[in-house]
């Protein structure tokens, strides 16, 4: 069973490095990062501005 996880990062970088360090550490869960940053530029993290995605 998969655990909802909130994690606050203070900087964009920190985010998909956090992502990415899951990922290689085996978390397989679902990941969406609420930020600027475009979909192109997150190192495969999906990305919204929409409350609803974020929080459903």
């Amino acid at each position: 069973m998969t655990v909802p996880v909130l994690v606050l990062v203070p900087t964009l970088d920190l985010l998909t490095q956090t992502a990415t360090a899951w990922r290689e550490g085996g978390r397989t869960g679902a990941m969406v990062g609420v930020r600027s940053l475009r979909a192109d530029d997150s190192d495969g993290v999906p990305c919204t501005t929409a409350p609803g995605r974020a929080a459903p």
